[in-house]
C-alpha cells in the first residue's frame, strides 16, 4: 500500500519528467539546476528538492538518487533515425 511519502515522490518525479534538458548533460547536478530554473514554467521543482532527488553530490551527502535513463524533447538533437519532434513536448524517464 502506498504511503503519503510515496505519493509525494511520485508527484515530484511526475513534475520533473517535463523538465526540458536540450543539449545539456544528463548528470544529476545539471538536471537539478534545470529543474529549478525559473524559465521552466517558474521552476518545476525548488532547488533543494531537485538536488535531494537527483544530485548525489549535494549537501545531503552521497546517496542513492534518481538518474536519467532517457530524455525525449524537441529541444534535443534528433535521434539517429532523424525524427525530430516539433511539438514542444519533453519527457524524461528516470531509474
Amino acid at each position: 500500500m502506498a504511503t503519503i511519502l510515496d505519493y509525494y515522490k511520485y508527484a515530484a518525479l511526475a513534475t520533473a519528467a517535463y523538465v526540458r534538458l536540450g543539449t545539456n548533460p544528463w548528470d544529476g547536478a545539471t538536471f537539478a539546476a534545470q529543474a529549478s530554473d525559473p524559465t521552466q514554467s517558474g521552476g518545476r521543482l525548488p532547488l533543494s528538492i531537485a538536488q535531494y532527488l537527483f544530485d548525489p553530490q549535494n549537501i545531503y551527502g552521497n546517496r542513492n538518487t534518481w538518474s536519467i535513463a532517457h530524455y525525449h524533447g524537441s529541444d534535443a538533437p534528433p535521434d539517429p533515425a532523424g525524427v525530430a519532434d516539433a511539438s514542444g513536448f519533453a519527457a524524461t524517464l528516470f531509474e
